[in-house]
């Protein structure tokens, strides 16, 4: 398979050299020509005309392939699930699936209860938010705020929130309850940071809505999971938080930016 591979390379390789001597050949021929007919100095910008002109006369042609492909590759891309059944179906199908290929039994265990965890929510009815984002960027805060009251350790060190913490909200006029879950902050240093991160991943898997959480613009590392988040079709909030620490001016632009940024992405 990888010598089938490597005869393809260098077949490939050796048309383009082929093609470009070609090229090569025919530009020399074509500038010999015109210096015969016209002065030096309208040799170039002749050349140039003629160039874009053939650029211009195979657009047409290339155009439709290359839409074709990006029309493919949109096409391959899944839609976001259009309700909450729907979400938690491909959860339980992707876990059916990596279930399919453990063979640790740990492993297994674990993505068990986590495929438990999936249905019991779907036949419960419970609108499960999870409330996401880097550690001190205002999570535990955020939910102190939804639910008017102290719930729980709120302070400026980075991995305040070491575990996730759940928490019930119930609104006048609405059938279902709302379940808020409080992660620990993602993209902290050290394998502790690591264990946290890997918890409330596990979380956003299994939520209806995700609280993305950022007190500024978003890092490069941030965005990086946002990204994934959308990319398997959660359904996700970019809440910018701690307005109160800056004027109505820098909020604005804030609030532009990650529109601007997160575009496609987020609600």
């Amino acid at each position: 398979m990888k010598r089938t591979r490597l005869w393809l390379i260098l077949g490939g390789l050796l048309v383009v050299v082929v093609v470009l001597s070609i090229v090569m050949q025919a530009i020399n021929s074509l500038i010999w020509q015109l210096s015969y007919w016209l002065p030096g100095w309208l040799v170039g910008p002749i050349l140039l005309l003629l160039v874009g002109a053939l650029v211009l006369a195979l657009l047409p042609l290339v155009e439709p392939l290359i839409r074709g492909k990006r029309g493919q590759a949109k096409a391959g891309q899944p839609a976001p699930p259009s309700n909450r059944q729907e979400a938690a179906r491909r959860n339980l199908d992707s876990i059916d699936q990596q279930l399919a290929q453990l063979s640790d039994d740990v492993a297994r265990q674990a993505l068990q209860q986590q495929r438990q965890q999936v249905q019991e929510s779907l036949e419960r009815g419970d609108f499960r938010v999870v409330v996401f984002g880097s550690g001190s960027s205002g999570k535990t805060s955020l939910i102190r705020a939804l639910l008017n009251d102290q719930v729980g350790s709120v302070g400026a060190a980075m991995g305040s929130t070491t575990s996730t913490n759940s928490y019930r909200l119930r609104l006048a006029g609405l059938g279902r309850s709302i379940q808020l879950r409080d992660t620990p902050g993602i993209l902290e240093a050290g394998e502790q940071g690591s264990d946290r991160e890997r918890d409330a991943r596990s979380e956003a898997v299994l939520a209806d809505l995700i609280l993305f959480v950022v007190d500024g613009d978003l890092r490069s590392s941030e965005f990086s999971v946002l990204r994934s988040l959308a990319e398997v079709g959660k359904r996700t909030l970019l809440v910018l938080n701690k307005c109160d620490l800056r004027g109505e001016t820098e909020e604005q632009r804030l609030l532009q930016l990650l529109r601007r940024r997160c575009t496609g992405l987020v609600e």
